[in-house]
């Protein structure tokens, strides 16, 4: 089961199954089976991918925006060297104080793995993919269907480390149905459907990562994610329907415009029938295309030409496009500034910024914490924490002023505390690792003992 399973993932995808097959094993089946029932695929789910992300430019160039971001930073394997930690708490925090602080608080309490099973598979999950591949199709599915399911291949065998994951894949969720359970276990396991073949899998080799679903029933849709784009189902529609037309309108445009006589001229000098073919061979030859570019042309008679502009359809079409791009980036709350070329740059930073905090910064705590809960296990004793080094970001690098000010001149922290928390290495120097007072800049020890003569530190 599990070589036909690698076989199909490292291979091309395979045609999409026939949706109303899904359709119709849920409505005849589904209110017979009340338990192991099977959560049918929803027909919707093909719609968002051929639809959306693969026929329209709008919302592809939003899942990739964001695909982008949320693969940027690391993910890192991490052991506790028994020291008290409080950075998990503060991670996540929106102020850049609390990001300098966690990122601090990260170094001194715990130890970056360099080796082992755990960091070999978070390098690379599978032969196919490094880990920021891994990561960017771990936002795609999540970002475009609302959930993703990560699947772990054990080592198997019986051998010591058989329980150990060897290799990790996200599977097609357009091929996916789920095994629901009972209360006590909603989810028990996929059905994933391979050409002509349904495979089971159980629940604990699966990790189902997914979007809050309010629309419960009996047949269990509560158990799959809600896409963004469910909601903007309508304004997809509009979107595409829209292009196709303005491409439509434009392939049947025609000609963009005509020469004719100057009417206000004497008419015996307009042009005979037997005279155009001549002019359109001269126009074309002398006039037409980049090779006349910048070329006078000089005509005996008098002539005019009249433009034809975009027909009445073309325009309201247009228009009513105007605010789908914005409508489309506001189901994954994204700024559209960072795909317009006029955005100022001040706006533009802090689309990008916003793109970080409230997009990506969610959804890495979401995926780190189900990450950890699916893989620490399978490595006891090799890791104590799964952590996204968010600190890469460069849109969250704190103020260096700010955390000078907050932490250095005012005796919060010592001189290697604060150049942990903006990206630097510490300095071996007991003044480095000393608390200073406010005044002159001198040690609390050397303000307690009577100000013993201290040179200023300019730092």
């Amino acid at each position: 089961m599990i070589s036909l399973i690698q076989k199909y993932l490292l291979t091309s995808p395979r045609p999409t199954a026939d949706l109303d097959a899904n359709l119709l094993n849920k409505a005849i089946y589904g209110q017979f089976n009340v338990n192991n029932l099977v959560v049918w695929m929803d027909n919707r789910v093909d719609t968002f991918i051929n639809e959306g992300y693969r026929g329209n430019a709008m919302i592809y160039s939003i899942v990739k925006k964001i695909g982008e971001k949320d693969s940027e930073v690391p993910l890192q394997a991490f052991k506790e060297n028994g020291k008290e930690k409080r950075y998990k708490a503060i991670k996540y925090k929106s102020g850049e104080l609390d990001r300098a602080q966690s990122k601090f608080e990260r170094v001194k309490n715990l130890e970056a793995l360099e080796s082992g099973d755990l960091m070999d598979l978070l390098k690379h999950p599978n032969p196919r993919q490094t880990q920021i591949e891994f990561l960017k199709e771990v936002s795609m599915w999540f970002r475009l269907t609302g959930e993703v399911f990560i699947y772990g291949v054990r080592i198997g065998g019986g051998l010591r480390d058989a329980n150990k994951f060897k290799e990790m894949y996200c599977l097609p969720v357009n091929r996916l149905d789920l095994i629901q359970g009972d209360m006590f276990m909603p989810f028990k396991g996929v059905k994933f459907n391979i050409g002509d073949q349904t495979i089971e899998i159980p629940a604990s080799e699966i990790k189902h990562i997914k979007m809050v679903n309010p629309y419960w029933d009996l047949q269990g849709s509560q158990l799959r994610g809600q896409s963004p784009l469910l909601a903007g189902i309508k304004f997809l529609s509009k979107n595409n329907e829209a292009v196709s037309s303005l491409k439509r309108s434009l392939e049947n445009e025609g000609a963009k415009g005509f020469i004719s006589p100057d009417a206000s001229q004497d008419p015996e000098k307009w042009l005979t029938a037997e005279q155009l073919p001549t002019l359109r061979q001269q126009l074309q030859k002398y006039w037409d295309g980049s090779m006349n570019k910048n070329r006078v042309g000089a005509l005996g008679i008098p002539m005019q030409y009249q433009s034809i502009a975009l027909s009445p359809v073309a325009l309201d079409i247009l228009k009513g496009m105007e605010y789908d791009d914005e409508k489309l980036c506001n189901l994954w709350g994204i700024n559209p500034a960072l795909f317009r070329s006029d955005s100022k740059f001040d706006n533009l930073n802090e689309a990008k910024k916003q793109l970080v905090v409230d997009v990506s910064l969610p959804f890495l705590k979401q995926l780190e914490q189900a990450l950890s809960e699916f893989l620490l296990p399978a490595f006891p004793g090799e890791a104590d924490y799964l952590d996204f080094d968010i600190s890469e970001y460069s849109e969250l690098n704190a103020d260096s002023k700010l955390i000078m000010e907050t932490f250095w001149h005012g005796g919060l922290a010592t001189l290697n505390e604060v150049r942990t928390m903006l990206g630097f290495d510490e300095i071996d120097a007991d003044y480095a690792r000393a608390i200073y007072t406010e005044a002159n800049k001198i040690t609390l020890q050397e303000a307690f003992e009577g100000g013993a003569d201290f040179q200023d530190l300019n730092l």
